[in-house]
């Protein structure tokens, strides 16, 4: 596929889907967009900081992706675990997992289906898992904003 210029625009309209707030210190949602808003919701995005925060930076990386690739864009073709990585910090880690009693479950399918070999491998693991979820959601929420007519 190639972006069309109604695709290029509303490209540059998901650019503007985040933004930083200084005075609150948290990453918010634009309500510019409603349809873009909307189906982010129906995609199962989660009210959650960390979610906002990794879908800002999911965001960034996807269409990093899709302007370096205009002509032959494959949304299915990129590598969402290229852009994925955990916290360094075992206190930001420890601190997500306490952000929410979901994360737990992304612990218990890391030590499921990995062998890690500590507890802060675990964590790191644990994160990338809830990471991938929240790049997904907005690589399927861009997917179809661009494809809507």
């Amino acid at each position: 596929m190639t972006l069309t210029t109604t695709q290029k625009t509303k490209l540059e309209n998901i650019k503007n889907l985040f933004h930083y707030d200084k005075e609150l210190d948290r990453t918010l949602i634009s309500d510019e967009i409603p349809e873009l808003v909307k189906l982010l919701f129906q995609h199962d995005f989660q009210i959650q900081d960390f979610y906002y925060d990794t879908a800002s930076e999911a965001t960034d990386n996807i269409i990093e992706y899709l302007e370096q690739n205009p002509e032959d864009i494959k949304l299915e073709d990129i590598d969402l675990y290229e852009y994925i990585e955990a916290d360094p910090y075992t206190a930001s880690l420890t601190s997500w997992l306490n952000q929410s009693v979901y994360n737990v479950e992304y612990l218990t399918e890391a030590l499921q289906e990995y062998e890690p070999k500590d507890g802060f491998q675990l964590l790191a693991m644990a994160q990338e898992r809830a990471m991938f979820e929240v790049y997904n959601v907005m690589l399927n929420t861009i997917g179809n904003y661009l494809q809507a007519t």
